[in-house]
């Protein structure tokens, strides 16, 4: 080999490795640029939108009910009839509705004397002379007056609770509603049944009454039907059963 041609080698030799690199395949990740700000910008932008679109789809989920229920107040005015007297508050159909009613309702141990609240399946009316109430009765917890602010509104919240997560099985369709009344000799929280003539099935559920709004046994549970007490307006009623 001629000078010339070692010379030649060695100018080769002598020349950056980087000028005969092999070419990195487009999709290697190597050959990726690092992301502008304005790339990184946009991509958070659309992380916090697709955030912000699972937490609305979360806030739009409701859970419905078994059956829609209305709230019901009764305020005692002496000037007005008993009807008159009856204002339906709302009606609900999810369980997210009912807890928005609730809370912004005033507690039951805050009522005047003589009032009343009622919840009852929408369809039904809250008075005896309703025709799905004609037939029926009540189960009810009476408390006295000590009892107002310590156990009244924790058994009537169960009460409602009972209800509208439908706690008496294959029995809900025998039960009407309740209602929680407030009055000066002692106050009582009911729950009527559409009919009373049907004995297990009354039965059962003061039993499961008693079970599903934590009544403690020292506390009489008590049943009485809307025909025995229409009859004896001012008298007591005949008990039928006790749970």
């Amino acid at each position: 080999m001629s000078i010339v041609d070692n010379n030649k080698v060695d100018t080769i030799d002598n020349q950056s490795d980087d000028a005969y690199a092999t070419p990195i395949s487009p999709l290697s990740p190597k050959e990726k640029s690092p992301a502008s700000n304005e790339q990184q910008q946009e991509q958070k932008e659309e992380s916090i939108n697709e955030m912000q679109s699972l937490i609305q789809s979360s806030n739009d989920l409701t859970f419905p009910l078994e059956d829609s229920w209305s709230f019901w107040f009764f305020k005692n005015d002496r000037q007005c009839e008993w009807k008159d007297n009856l204002i339906l508050i709302t009606t609900v159909t999810t369980v997210e509705s009912f807890w928005s009613v609730y809370n912004h309702l005033q507690v039951a141990s805050r009522l005047g004397q003589g009032c009343d609240y009622f919840l009852f399946k929408t369809h039904i009316q809250p008075m005896w002379e309703d025709r799905f109430n004609r037939s029926g009765g009540r189960w009810s917890l009476n408390l006295n007056k000590s009892q107002r602010v310590t156990e009244l509104d924790k058994y009537w919240l169960f009460t409602l609770l009972s209800l509208i997560g439908d706690q008496y099985t294959d029995d809900a369709q025998h039960v009407n509603g309740c209602v929680v009344s407030i009055r000066s000799k002692g106050d009582r929280i009911s729950l009527w049944t559409k009919d009373w003539k049907n004995s297990d099935v009354t039965k059962r559920i003061g039993n499961r009454f008693r079970e599903v709004a934590d009544i403690p046994r020292n506390l009489a549970l008590i049943f009485e039907s809307h025909e025995d007490q229409e009859s004896k307006r001012g008298a007591t009623s005949k008990i039928l059963f006790r749970a």
